[in-house]
């Protein structure tokens, strides 16, 4: 048994996709974001290059390293979609693009809509906003790691049938209690749901915190009824981000970060998991402007809480500016990646 400060950890050597030794990549790291006790490194498979802590919180502790200040414990307020005019804008978004459609949309702001989507950030953002899900596969919707709820708050306003999975018990009380979402607590591969039961299951930076992500994925996969699709965010190992900063990448986030992904890591493992071959995966820069400033912090002064500084945010415009311009040329550098997967079904016209 070893433990990190009061952390019981396991060591693992090997690459859980391709099986080879994995090699140092970043060693004597802490805990930048909430103070997590412990110095944590990250190995990185010297065949496939999948990246993993090495020694990792060890599953009945990992909980240890999730504090009261943990981003899933924040609650964000819900404002009705409709109430605003950047609200009026994304949801005519939506509409243009993503089959949402809504009495309450006056005709010039469907035009604007389209105007917008223009803007591939713009909309790329907005597609964000409901994880890229067409509404006219609106059913019953699994969000898996669902924190405090404000996702599920918005798609269930868009019309779908909400249910949450959530092992933190605080994120959860408040989606249940602020939000009044249903609420599975635990983890999804302890939860015994039935096969078949979503049209739609997402995933919003949960992959990258499990302790199996391939289990993960074939248990996600296998809730999905005929037709239903699977769509998973996570950070890139690719990212331009992650070559600028290397191990000052706010997106590390050790010791919670156990696994991160490249598109040729993240395609090895939905193979491994028994995804269909025409699983999409690409990335996006929207997380960009979330990621330049923390990362500019950590480097300067340890922390991801202190603020960037002018010369911090005028030269994220220019890394924002090139990274969407190399994804625009066929480059997978974005911060995250996403995959989107659907069961039995052609990916034609998602």
């Amino acid at each position: 048994m070893r433990f990190n400060a009061d952390i019981q950890v396991e060591e693992i050597e090997n690459c859980l996709l391709c099986g080879e030794k994995g090699v140092p990549l970043y060693r004597e790291m802490h805990d930048q974001l909430s103070n997590a006790p412990g110095k944590w490194s990250f190995y990185s498979c010297s065949a496939c290059a999948l990246i993993w802590l090495n020694t990792s919180p060890t599953f009945d502790d990992i909980g240890k390293v999730y504090t009261t200040t943990y981003c899933t414990h924040t609650l964000n307020e819900q404002k009705p979609i409709l109430d605003t005019l950047r609200g009026k804008i994304e949801h005519a978004i939506l509409m243009t693009n993503f089959g949402y459609n809504c009495a309450n949309v006056k005709r010039g702001l469907k035009w604007i809509g389209k105007v917008f989507s223009l803007i591939v950030p713009f909309k790329e953002i907005v597609g964000s906003n409901v994880m890229w899900l067409n509404g006219r596969f609106r059913g019953k919707l699994l969000d898996v790691g669902c924190g405090g709820g404000r996702f599920l708050a918005k798609m269930r306003e868009l019309g779908w049938d909400v249910v949450g999975v959530e092992p933190d018990q605080i994120a959860a009380e408040i989606a249940r209690e602020y939000f009044n979402i249903p609420v599975k607590p635990g983890r999804l591969e302890e939860i015994d749901i039935p096969a078949n039961s979503f049209q739609a299951v997402t995933a919003r930076h949960v992959i990258e915190h499990v302790h199996n992500p391939v289990r993960l994925l074939q248990e996600c996969y296998r809730l999905l009824a005929p037709g239903g699709v699977l769509v998973i965010l996570t950070p890139n190992a690719d990212s331009l981000g992650h070559k600028i900063f290397k191990r000052n990448w706010s997106e590390l986030d050790p010791p919670r970060h156990l696994y991160l992904f490249s598109p040729k890591t993240l395609t090895n493992a939905a193979k491994l998991a028994g995804l269909p071959s025409s699983v999409r995966i690409r990335s996006t820069a929207r997380a960009a402007r979330w990621t330049w400033a923390p990362s500019v912090a950590i480097r300067y002064t340890g922390r991801s809480d202190n603020k960037a500084g002018l010369v911090g945010a005028a030269r994220f415009v220019f890394w924002a500016i090139e990274e969407a311009l190399s994804i625009f040329a066929g480059s997978h550098c974005g911060e995250e990646l996403i995959l989107i997967a659907r069961k039995d079904g052609s990916m034609d016209d998602l």
